[in-house]
């Protein structure tokens, strides 16, 4: 049975899955099923009536499923377990293949995450095959971004320029995250603040380890560049990154230029730092802990990166070891990025507050000649997002011939 006629019997939007011959793609995120932090909704079996259907005259050890879900990082559970039970209930019940099943994620945690839920519930039966896609650099690789769509010219930064760098870093945010939150706190304290471009457009009520102390709320938010008569999110939707968002732009204004241009290095506090955002729900019970090892590298990276910008990461640990994978280069010539490794949280971002208070005391001139000795790197960088054709991803082979000694 065809697309259509799935669609026309069940009532199914077209944009919730697709078929390609014997196999059947299911777009998660596009259930409209909230998918939080802990429990969700049953969003596997919402799609029973169409695998119903898709079954009709097909030998069902011969269809290959895919649970798509390459936007978000998050480990959903359904009924308080990870959805992999869910999941298996599932195959089980319409009889398919295991290993003709993938799971495509933004989570390059989930092989960890499978295999331990594996081994204890499904370990004589096949894994299911798990892809860990880029997605998020999409809007940022000209390729790849240009494929169905009016040209895009993307007007990156010069690494070549003369950049006036004034500032040792900059730190751009708006989603009050605990681990921006908590960033912030670490530089309020340690006067680093002064040395860097920084943006906190949201106030955020909890950082790593709990709610935030009044002390902070108050230095909040910090507004770098917008206008004072728009919103945050009516200004990086509508004007910051209207090319994502608006089929019929054409033009990319960069308007990251003179905050890159003026900083030796970004401090990108990614979406995952590996903890749940939720407080106090799971603050207080340790079981929750292992459903949020997750890591999740976005479009706040790849943008930095295609601009030719270094970055220091506040992020899950192992960040520069999947990017390395991927074949970019990070900094470890240039500072030491050991930081990446500490698996404690408070750890890992004081590690990094650390190394922020070490560039800081770098002048002006010597800002600049660390900057000309990474130019290699950075045009490597560059240059690799510039060349793509298709999303990097990650798959089984990555973690059994790297990953799993590295991170």
């Amino acid at each position: 049975m065809d697309k259509n006629s799935i669609i026309n019997q069940t009532g199914f939007g077209p944009e919730t899955f697709d078929i390609e011959n014997n196999k059947i793609i299911f777009h998660i995120n596009m259930t409209g099923i909230p998918l939080p932090e802990g429990n969700c909704e049953d969003f596997v079996n919402y799609y029973s009536p169409v695998i119903e259907l898709f079954l009709q005259n097909k030998n069902s050890l011969d269809i290959e499923v895919v649970w798509n879900h390459p936007f978000e990082c998050n480990m959903m559970l359904i009924n308080g377990e990870w959805w992999f039970k869910t999941a298996w209930d599932f195959v089980r019940k319409y009889n398919l293949d295991p290993s003709k099943v993938t799971i495509i994620t933004g989570n390059y945690r989930i092989f960890w995450n499978y295999q331990k839920w594996h081994r204890a519930h499904e370990q004589r039966n096949p894994l299911f095959n798990l892809e860990v896609y880029m997605q998020m650099l999409w809007c940022y690789a000209p390729h790849i971004f240009n494929q169905d769509r009016s040209t895009v010219e993307f007007n990156y930064c010069d690494i070549d320029a003369d950049r006036p760098l004034e500032y040792t870093f900059n730190t751009l945010n708006r989603v009050p995250r605990r681990n921006r939150m908590h960033l912030f706190e670490v530089l309020y304290d340690r006067d680093l603040l002064k040395h860097g471009l920084c943006s906190f457009n949201e106030i955020g009520h909890s950082d790593i380890i709990g709610g935030m102390p009044d002390k902070y709320m108050k230095q909040l938010p910090i507004f770098l560049d917008k206008p004072e008569d728009r919103s945050p999110d009516e200004w990086i939707y509508n004007t910051i990154n209207v090319h994502q968002y608006y089929p019929e732009v054409t033009d990319h204004t960069n308007h990251y230029a003179p905050i890159l241009e003026n900083s030796l290095v970004s401090v990108v506090a990614e979406t995952s730092y590996g903890l749940p955002e939720t407080i106090p729900e799971h603050h207080d019970s340790s079981r929750w802990y292992p459903y949020f090892d997750e890591g999740f590298i976005t479009e706040k990276t790849f943008r930095t990166i295609a601009n030719g910008h270094p970055c220091i990461w506040v992020s899950a640990h192992g960040t520069t070891k999947v990017l390395q994978r991927l074949g970019f280069k990070t900094y470890g010539d240039f500072w030491d990025e050991s930081y990446d490794s500490i698996t404690d949280p408070l750890d890992r971002i004081n590690a990094v507050a650390d190394l922020i208070e070490q560039l800081s005391k770098l002048n002006q001139t010597q800002r600049k000649e660390l900057h000309n000795k990474m130019k290699p790197v950075l045009k490597h960088n560059q240059q690799l997002i510039l060349n793509l054709t298709e999303i990097p991803k990650l798959t089984w082979k990555d973690y059994h011939e790297y990953l799993k000694y590295v991170l």
